[in-house]
């Protein structure tokens, strides 16, 4: 099991799989019911990315924020 500052990376991995795949499925879930176009595909495609980043990019900030030595 990943301890410290590996379960920190390990959490912003899952999270930035998760961001991957959920953005583009919940984006071809909405299109036309007469097919995905390959335009629609690049589209999903698209929110895989951007999705992964924001997502795996925030987990990791929030795991890894400066612990505060005041009182």
């Amino acid at each position: 099991m990943a301890t410290g500052d590996g379960l920190k990376s390990t959490k912003a991995v899952v999270a930035a799989v998760l961001g991957f795949i959920a953005p583009g499925a919940g984006y071809l879930a909405g299109v036309s019911s007469d097919g995905v176009s390959a335009n629609e595909w690049i589209v999903a495609l698209c929110f895989c990315i951007g999705g992964s980043a924001v997502v795996g990019g925030s987990v990791y900030q929030f795991e890894n924020k400066a612990k505060s030595t005041e009182l």
